[in-house]
C-alpha cells in the first residue's frame, strides 16, 4: 500500500526520481530539462531548457563538459540544503553565444529561471574526463 501511495504521489506530482530517489543523473533526475542530442563512447551532447519560473529539481553533472549558452536568463542556483550557491544572468555574458569549461559539480544543485525568458544551452559532457 505504501508503494502504491509513494506511486502516486510521484505521478500526481510531477516529480522525477529514481526508484530509490538518490539518482542526481541529469537525464533521469531532470529529464525534463535535459535532452541527449547525441551520444557516443567519448561524449555526451545534452541541450538544456529552462523556462521561466521554471524550476530544475536536483541533479549533478559528474563530467567535465563545455556549456554553450545561447539564450541567457536569470538563475538561481541552490544546493541540496536549499541554500543559494550562485546567481547568473544575461549581465554575465560580453557575447552569445557564451562558451565555458565547466569542471564536475561538487554535489547536486536546483536551477530556477527568476527571468523572463526561457534560458537556453547546450552542454557537451567528455565522458573520459576531457583529456
Amino acid at each position: 500500500m505504501q508503494l502504491t501511495k509513494t506511486l502516486f504521489l510521484v505521478v500526481s506530482t510531477g516529480l522525477m526520481m529514481s526508484v530509490n530517489g538518490d539518482s542526481y543523473e541529469p537525464v533521469e533526475a531532470a529529464g525534463e530539462y535535459h535532452a541527449v542530442i547525441l551520444e557516443n563512447e567519448r561524449v555526451r551532447v545534452l541541450s538544456v531548457e529552462i523556462g521561466p519560473g521554471e524550476t530544475v529539481p536536483l541533479h549533478q553533472h559528474t563530467m567535465e563538459s563545455v556549456f554553450i549558452t545561447l539564450q541567457p536568463s536569470e538563475l538561481v542556483f541552490r544546493n541540496k540544503e536549499g541554500n543559494v550557491i550562485k546567481r547568473a544572468g544575461p549581465d554575465d555574458f560580453k557575447s552569445l553565444p557564451h562558451t565555458e569549461f565547466r569542471k564536475a559539480a561538487p554535489g547536486p544543485r536546483s536551477v530556477t529561471n527568476t527571468g523572463n525568458v526561457s534560458m537556453r544551452a547546450i552542454r557537451v559532457e567528455f565522458k573520459d574526463g576531457g583529456s
